[in-house]
């Protein structure tokens, strides 16, 4: 796989945001499904416990690439909802040389399932 980005640059809600549980408190437990289509299509599953802010790219040409899959799950959060699906775009780029590059067309199709604490259980 070719150069990618820097999990330790991408946080899940905030710069005071380390954790996915201080992140999103709300959170009882998420399910990510998700296919890459061009490359080497391969299915990815995250859930509460392994879920991070990006997906790598399967695109061995691709640099500074991957999903970010925090954008989907914070528009989720903050309006709520349980479950969402739809595709992204890499947001890396294929070297072309001479210092010229064209963006990676590889893209992913995918699924998230949101459980919520409920307010019973708050207390």
């Amino acid at each position: 796989m070719g150069t990618t980005f820097d999990p330790s640059k991408r946080v899940f809600a905030g710069p005071s945001y380390d954790t996915f549980s201080k992140a999103y408190p709300r959170i009882k437990n998420i399910v990510l499904k998700a296919n890459e289509h061009r490359y080497e299509k391969y299915n990815t599953r995250l859930s509460k416990n392994d879920f991070r802010s990006m997906i790598q790219c399967s695109n061995t040409a691709c640099k500074e690439g991957g999903f970010e899959i925090y954008i989907i799950l914070n528009e989720l959060y903050h309006k709520e909802l349980k479950e969402g699906k739809g595709t992204l775009l890499c947001i890396g780029h294929e070297p072309m040389g001479r210092s010229s590059s064209r963006r990676c067309f590889n893209s992913m199709d995918y699924e998230m399932a949101i459980e919520y604490i409920s307010e019973k259980t708050k207390s």
